[in-house]
């Protein structure tokens, strides 16, 4: 009776290969995620809040046509002609309360000034007060209009709570050293309203998004020389 011819063995498995394949590719997933933790990090958007209510801010800004604060490594320049309340630049009031110190954003003559900072920067947020000058209460039709000479954006002040943190309606994205002009619109009011802080969004640096495409290349050239050792 005539045997049957058994099959041909499979061929041997190179040794280790799944393994050598598995681990590859959970280093690169290694780097990638490493990548993606330093790109975060980098990244990650500080507020940055400019106080306007202090002492040290008022005698610097008071009476003057221009001054600058630093916080952080943000510096903001404040500039203008107009003449607030009578006097030359008095960009900041000074009070016997917290609650009265802050940037004059809002008065009665529709005042104008220039802000500009020395990083690209998104306004955040601010802190509103109200100052009952003579007598006059808010009547809610406040509000400023800003504009870098391209785009032009307005914030109402209309139902503030006073004293409170208020988001910016439609935050405004200032490229680094370009001037941003605020007007303030009171029509028919003699209400003042300042701010006691500013808050913005320093814009993540061009080299943070250079350093997450560069270490994932990284990874990549890393995994491909892997796939041809193991295939020479």
């Amino acid at each position: 009776k005539k045997k049957k011819t058994p099959p041909p063995p499979p061929p041997p498995a190179r040794k280790g290969g799944r393994n050598v394949l598995l681990n590859s590719l959970n280093k690169y997933f290694q780097i990638l995620a490493a990548a993606g933790l330093m790109a975060s990090s980098a990244s990650a958007i500080t507020p940055v809040v400019f106080d306007f209510s202090t002492p040290e801010a008022w005698t610097a800004g008071n009476d003057k046509s221009s001054f600058t604060m630093t916080s952080g490594d943000l510096t903001i320049t404040l500039g203008t002609t107009s003449n607030w309340l009578s006097h030359t630049g008095a960009f900041l009031l000074g009070g016997s309360t917290p609650d009265t110190n802050g940037l004059l954003i809002v008065d009665d003559d529709n005042d104008a000034f220039t802000i500009r900072f020395n990083k690209d920067v998104t306004l955040a947020s601010y802190v509103p007060n109200f100052l009952n000058w003579k007598g006059a209460a808010p009547n809610n039709n406040e509000s400023i209009s800003l504009s870098d000479g391209t785009t032009t954006k307005t914030q109402s002040f209309s139902s503030q709570t006073w004293g409170q943190s208020h988001n910016f309606t439609d935050p405004f994205v200032l490229s680094a050293n370009t001037d941003l002009t605020i007007t303030c619109q009171n029509p028919g009011s003699e209400d003042l309203i300042v701010w006691s802080s500013l808050t913005v969004n320093a814009v993540p640096e061009p080299a943070v998004y250079a350093l997450l495409l560069g270490t994932v290349a990284f990874g990549l050239g890393y995994y491909r020389r892997r796939q041809k050792r193991r295939s020479s």
